[in-house]
């Protein structure tokens, strides 16, 4: 009998039209603002539709909202048509907006659950996503909320979302923590730190640590997020994709060194779409930070009675989207207990609809057990996941062992991958 693995996405989207689907899920007494939300939302992503198609400067200014296709296309030496078409396709793909397409395409790719945030690629923002009332945004977190709850009842034990919410109103944020917890949610989309928000370090979080220990709620924060607008002129856009994953990572030392880890010691960090070469780097420098003179006068050991890097091997989890060869090898350094596998379904630089490929190409030879904890073991650990209740899944629609430990051809990598899959890097 074959043996299958359960393959656990850490990082996927939905995007559900705005207009058609999350209007039904706003109150009453919001309706008008929503409407002129959807009008004002719609005409800047026209706007910059239509830059983005014109483009043909890889060193320009970043559009508001995203890089251009056309500029990772001549950036990266790839056709700009094939480039463009690839984005269009992924915003098209129907599992963005519909649970049983989506369940389809999973059962396609062997994955057994999807972990699943906002953000599909699609020009279909949160609602009030950028209105300046931090009230609002709540509103528009609530709506979107009650969408993805629908959504993941199509099938709860493999469809599992990533609630919104705003920490602008910390008790707020307690009880949007209970209630995403009572609708089934698997953890929170925990924001990076900016300058809008105040700093991890505060003491006024402690209500907040509490209730996500408590609730076992995870606080996951994903790529591309934290602080944003910084660049402009020349290079702009690869500046901020340059620190992209960086910024939304800077949570990780707020919360050891605010001792947020030591006193709460069941809280779980994600750090999502992110790559995970940078880990054992990280780890020295903070454990250098830790151990040097300067912490030690500073009283640092006496209420971190860890080094960074255990806490890290302790609480921290990266998911670590579309994984490639390099970041496979560097597993142990990594933490191998603390590495979680993610498709980024259905985004263009995700591995869909090659899932199956790119984990032959990450994953070909190694020990199938240690594959195993990357795939889903860890995952259903980090998010307290039933591996029993998945496991007739996995077995009819999962990846085999055999399968993965073949490598891929020359030819499949040469003919199979487009541009812009990111699980097909070399580092």
């Amino acid at each position: 009998m074959e043996e299958h693995y359960l393959l656990i996405s850490t990082d996927s989207h939905v995007g559900p039209s705005v207009a058609r689907q999350l209007r039904a899920y706003c109150d009453q007494r919001h309706l008008e603002a929503f409407d002129e939300d959807v009008r004002s939302t719609q005409t800047h992503y026209s706007k910059a539709h239509a830059a983005e198609i014109n483009s043909n400067d890889p060193l320009g200014g970043a559009i508001q909202g995203g890089t251009t296709v056309a500029a990772v296309a001549l950036a990266s030496g790839t056709n700009t048509a094939a480039m463009k078409q690839r984005w269009a396709d992924a915003a098209a793909v129907e599992g963005l907006q519909d649970p049983h397409a989506r369940l389809r395409d999973m059962d396609a790719e062997g994955v057994a659950v999807d972990i699943i945030f906002a953000g599909g690629q699609n020009d279909e923002m949160l609602p009030f996503d950028t209105h300046p009332d931090p009230e609002m945004r709540a509103v528009g977190a609530e709506i979107f909320n009650r969408w993805m709850a629908d959504f993941c009842s199509a099938d709860p034990l493999r469809l599992k979302g990533v609630a919104q919410i705003s920490l602008h109103d910390i008790d707020a944020a307690v009880e949007a923590v209970r209630k995403a917890k009572d609708e089934g949610f698997c953890s929170i989309n925990f924001p990076s730190p900016r300058r809008d928000l105040l700093p991890y370090t505060e003491e006024a979080y402690e209500p907040f640590w509490r209730v996500c220990t408590e609730l076992e709620m995870p606080l996951n924060t994903h790529g591309g997020g934290g602080e944003r607008g910084y660049w402009s002129g020349k290079g702009a856009r690869w500046c901020s994709r340059a620190e992209g994953q960086f910024m939304a990572r800077r949570a990780l030392w707020g919360l050891i060194f605010g001792g947020v880890f030591e006193r709460h010691p069941g809280l779980k960090l994600v750090l999502t779409e992110q790559m995970s070469s940078w880990v054992p780097h990280t780890m020295r420098q903070l454990d250098g930070i830790y151990d040097d003179n300067l912490a030690a006068f500073c009283g640092f050991q006496d209420e971190l009675p860890l080094r960074p890097s255990e806490y890290w091997a302790r609480q921290v989890f990266v998911g670590n989207s579309f994984m490639s060869r390099p970041e496979a090898l560097m597993r142990n350094e990594i933490g191998l207990s603390n590495i979680m596998y993610g498709t980024d379904y259905p985004h263009a630089e995700s591995v869909y609809p090659l899932t199956r490929l790119a984990m032959r190409q990450a994953f070909h030879g190694l020990p199938p057990p240690e594959v195993a904890m990357i795939l889903g073991e860890n995952a259903a650990r980090c998010f307290g996941f039933d591996v029993e209740a998945l496991r007739p899944v996995a077995d009819r629609i999962g990846p085999t062992v055999a399968e993965i430990d073949v490598p891929p051809t020359e030819q499949e990598l040469a003919e199979d991958v487009p541009p812009f899959c990111l699980a097909f890097r070399r580092y």
